[in-house]
């Protein structure tokens, strides 16, 4: 054998001795859609992730890293310190074609160029301080030491490294939301209802320990945004109408349907507190939409039948949230006193007798009857009359420009109506109750009348100035 044929031949022992080849390719980190950043310097580590093969920007004909397994792992920039935390199998990657191709680690991946894979260096431990250099190795299993020799294992004349650099900059927390007009006034922005549209112009505050830190306003879209330091602290975003505010403040006109006030804590990237509902009343009263009790107990009878079992639901009251309907009878006894119409399997015709002879009975002074009938004849127009065409129905009661859902005036009535001294209301008997009926017995006299100072919700958010006026 001649001296360059033996040369040869040892330095082909030597590579076989030394295990896979490594070709002309590169290791070189991305973030997880696969592109470099300047001076490999990413603002947090859960940025970084690796990848192999020809190289960013080149093309992929070119010579990737050796096909087989390979290892990989994270040390300080001075190889002092082994960062990676996971298992060294959950680090094992397959090489094909040059290029990383199959992983089945625990570790996230991401499609890399040229049919690669990309594999997120995270976990490994980061260190204090900012602007800091790391060190990824990469080796072929084959070259692995397992007694640890080389770095923590990767022998430096069998591995590639790279260099990246971890900010660690503060990071913020985008909070945002939505305002819409809540036409059905469901909570809920439904996009099959044409009127539910965006509201823009409304203002919304970030608060945080009482303390107001920033306002904004909604955009075209109805959004809003608010951009804070990603730090885990506790905010709180409010809802702020154009004045003078919401219902019933004196001459509002809209009300919410959603809640006001939302929690949002800047733990994320992102945090959506969702959307907040409003709806808008018409300024101008609604008249000729009313129906008295004497309706009900006459031509309102083909009205109930379409409306059946609902109209009786509604006398009734649903269960654990009676109505409380008195009768024209001093009884401490509810079973007496208490008016209810019977439900299915009575047929209509009994139900609707009963109805009938209770809103025509005498009266004999009872307040609590007197009130109970006119409560009844609002609760039947609000659940089968003219107002149940409308998701929400307000009224001035005092006429003091102060309106007042109709849905919470018959709730609130239940407070009087529901007191076990209310079938003791008649002359002389309980006076100071009787004289609260009788004060809100003007409430629903208005509002059973067709003049009544009704107000139905609008067909589109109603106007208003933004920035608001008088709010700093």
């Amino acid at each position: 054998m001649t001296r360059t044929a033996r040369r040869f031949a040892g330095l082909v022992a030597a590579l076989c001795l030394s295990g896979p080849l490594l070709a002309d390719g590169v290791v070189y980190v991305t973030n997880s859609l696969g592109q470099t950043v300047p001076f490999t310097s990413f603002d947090t580590a859960p940025e970084v992730y690796l990848a192999a093969g020809p190289g960013p920007g080149q093309p992929c004909n070119g010579l990737g890293i050796a096909n087989g397994d390979w290892y990989f792992q994270v040390t300080t920039f001075a190889n002092d310190q082994l960062l990676t935390t996971d298992a060294l199998e959950h680090r094992r990657v397959t090489v094909q074609n040059g290029v990383f191709a199959t992983y089945v680690g625990t570790r996230a991946t991401a499609p890399g160029p040229c049919s690669s894979l990309l594999l997120q260096l995270m976990p490994f431990t980061t260190l204090p301080g900012t602007n800091l250099d790391y060190r990824v190795w990469a080796t072929p299993v084959a070259n692995y030491d397992p007694g640890l020799g080389g770095v923590f294992g990767f022998l430096p004349e069998h591995s590639r490294t790279v260099v990246f650099k971890v900010r660690n900059a503060p990071q913020d927390t985008r909070i945002r939301g939505e305002k819409f007009f809540d036409f059905n006034a469901n909570g809920t922005w439904d996009a099959s209802v044409p009127e539910e549209v965006a509201i823009p112009g409304w203002r919304f505050e970030l608060w945080r320990n009482g303390v107001r830190v920033a306002f904004t306003f909604t955009d075209a879209a109805g959004g809003f945004e608010f951009l804070q330091p990603q730090d885990g602290a506790s905010y709180e975003v409010r809802d702020i109408p154009p004045p003078p505010g919401y219902i019933p403040n004196p001459e509002a006109f809209w009300h919410p349907t959603t809640s006001i006030t939302r929690g949002a804590s800047t733990n994320a990237s992102l945090v959506d507190v969702g959307d907040f509902g409003a709806i808008s009343f018409n300024e101008e009263p609604t008249t000729g939409i009313s129906t008295s009790k004497g309706y009900w107990h006459n031509a309102g009878m083909p009205v109930l039948r379409l409306c059946d079992p609902l109209w009786r639901e509604t006398v009734n009251g649903p269960q654990g949230n009676p109505l409380c309907l008195r009768r024209p009878i001093s009884s401490n006894d509810p079973s007496v006193s208490i008016f209810t119409v019977p439900l299915a399997p009575a047929s209509f015709t009994t139900a609707y007798f009963h109805l009938s002879n209770y809103l025509t009975s005498r009266a004999r002074g009872h307040a609590g009857y007197i009130l109970s009938v006119q409560v009844c004849a609002t609760a039947l127009n609000r659940a089968c009359g003219p107002f149940s065409q409308y998701s929400l129905v307000t009224v001035d009661v005092r006429g003091d420009g102060r309106l007042t859902l109709v849905d919470d005036l018959l709730q609130n009535v239940r407070t009087l109506l529901c007191d076990p001294r209310a079938g003791r209301t008649g002359p002389g008997e309980n006076e100071d109750l009787r004289a609260l009926m009788f004060g809100c017995l003007n409430e629903f006299e208005q509002l059973n009348s067709e003049s009544g100072a009704t107000h139905t919700p609008t067909t589109r958010p109603k106007s208003f100035s933004s920035p608001y006026a008088g709010i700093e």
